[in-house]
C-alpha cells in the first residue's frame, strides 16, 4: 500500500499557509521560537472531557515574571476584557488583505496582565506591546488566532502561520482499538487480534486512536496532534473505505465542536494532577459528527488492515497498520 497521497496534499498547503499568511511570536522575544504547553484542539479537562482547546499556550519567555506581549499585526484594539483576572483577553482587528481566508482577521490575546493599550488604538506588528505576562494570574499566554468572543467565528491553528516554527519530533501512537458504540459514546475498548462476525447485536464501532506529540527545539510535551487519518484494505489489499475528517487545522465556529463526539472516554488534559494528557481520538468521527463504522466483509472474510496515519502542526507523519479478521454475512 503507498504513501496517502491525500497527507502530500495537506503538507503542501500547510507550507503554503506559512508563506502567505505568516506573523511572528507574540511574546518577547518574538522573532524567536518559543515553548508550546497546549496545541489547538486539545481536550481540556482534569480527568473529564470539558472543551476543546481554541488555540496555543505559549510560556512566558524564560520565565521572565514580566513577558512582553506583542500584536502580531498591524490592526486596532476592538475589546478588552478583563471581568475575571486570570482571564483578561485583548482582541485585536488585523487587515490582512485579500480574501483568503478572510479580508479581517482577528487575534485573541488571553491572560495577558498590565494591559498598556485602549480599545480603539492603533497597534503596529512586533512593535506595540499590548501587555504583559506575569506571576500574577498565569504564567503563559493562550494566544487564539480568531475572534474569541464569536463562538461562530472561524478560529485557526496558530501553529499553521507562526514563524519561525520547526518541529523534528514526529508524533506516536499508543495503541489502537476499537470501541463498542452504546447510548452514543464508546465503551467496551477493543485490543488487536480479534475476530469480529458481521451481522452480530451491537456491531458498531468507533475506530479509536490513543496519540500525542511533543515540539523539539524550545520544548514542549504531551501535546495533542493535527491530523488522523483512516483507511481500511480488503484482504486482496483494494480498497474499502476511509475516515479522513479528523482535522484541527481550524474550526468554523467553537460552537460547532463537540468534545465528546471527538475524543473517547478516559480523554483528558491532566493526569492525577500532572500535566500530562491522554488523547483518545474516535477517529472515524469528524470534529462535529458522530459517524461509525460496521465492520463486513464485503470483499470476502479474512484480515482486514486498518492504516492509520496522524500528522502534527509541522506535518511530521507517523503511521500505524493492524488488521481484523472479519467473517459473516456481508451488511446490506
Amino acid at each position: 500500500m503507498k504513501s496517502n497521497r491525500f497527507l502530500v496534499i495537506i503538507i503542501f498547503m500547510s507550507i503554503m499557509q506559512r508563506c502567505l499568511l505568516a506573523y511572528n511570536w507574540p511574546i518577547e522575544s518574538y522573532s524567536f521560537q518559543h515553548q508550546i504547553n497546549g496545541t489547538f484542539g486539545e481536550v481540556r479537562g482534569d480527568n473529564i472531557r470539558h472543551h476543546m482547546h481554541s488555540g496555543i499556550d505559549i510560556d512566558r519567555t524564560d520565565q521572565n515574571p514580566n513577558t512582553k506581549v506583542f500584536s502580531v499585526m498591524d490592526g486596532v484594539v476592538v475589546t478588552i476584557d478583563q471581568t475575571i483576572p486570570s482571564q483578561q483577553y485583548i482582541i485585536i482587528k488585523h487587515e490582512i488583505g485579500g480574501t483568503w481566508p478572510q479580508e479581517y482577521g482577528y487575534m485573541t490575546y488571553m491572560h495577558v496582565d498590565n494591559i498598556v493599550v485602549d480599545e480603539e488604538q492603533v497597534v503596529y506588528a512586533n512593535s506595540t506591546v499590548i501587555g504583559y505576562i506575569n506571576t500574577v494570574n498565569s504564567t503563559h499566554l493562550h494566544f487564539v488566532d480568531g475572534n474569541y468572543d464569536d463562538t461562530a467565528a472561524t478560529l485557526y491553528d496558530p501553529l499553521q502561520f507562526i514563524m519561525p516554527f520547526s518541529d523534528t519530533i514526529y508524533p506516536t501512537i499508543s495503541f489502537l482499538p476499537l470501541g463498542l458504540i452504546e447510548n452514543e459514546d464508546t465503551t467496551n475498548f477493543l485490543n488487536w487480534p480479534f475476530t469480529l462476525t458481521s451481522g452480530a447485536v451491537n456491531d458498531t464501532f468507533d475506530i479509536l486512536v490513543k496519540a500525542y506529540d511533543a515540539i523539539s527545539g524550545a520544548g514542549g510535551s504531551n501535546n495533542g496532534i493535527s491530523l488522523i487519518y483512516i483507511t481500511i484494505y480488503a484482504p486482496d489489499t483494494t480498497f474499502v473505505r476511509s475516515f479522513y475528517e479528523m482535522d484541527f487545522f481550524y474550526v468554523n465556529g467553537r460552537s460547532n465542536w463537540d468534545v465528546n463526539i471527538v475524543y473517547a472516554n478516559g480523554s483528558r488534559s491532566t493526569l492525577s494532577g500532572v500535566p500530562a494528557g491522554e488523547y483518545i481520538y474516535k477517529a472515524s468521527n469528524t470534529l462535529k459528527a458522530d459517524k461509525y463504522w460496521i465492520p463486513s466483509p464485503t470483499k470476502g472474510e479474512g484480515n482486514y488492515t486498518i492504516k492509520v496515519e496522524i500528522m502534527d502542526s509541522y506535518g511530521n507523519t507517523t503511521n500505524f497498520d493492524t488488521q481484523v479478521y472479519i467473517t459473516g454475512n456481508p451488511a446490506k
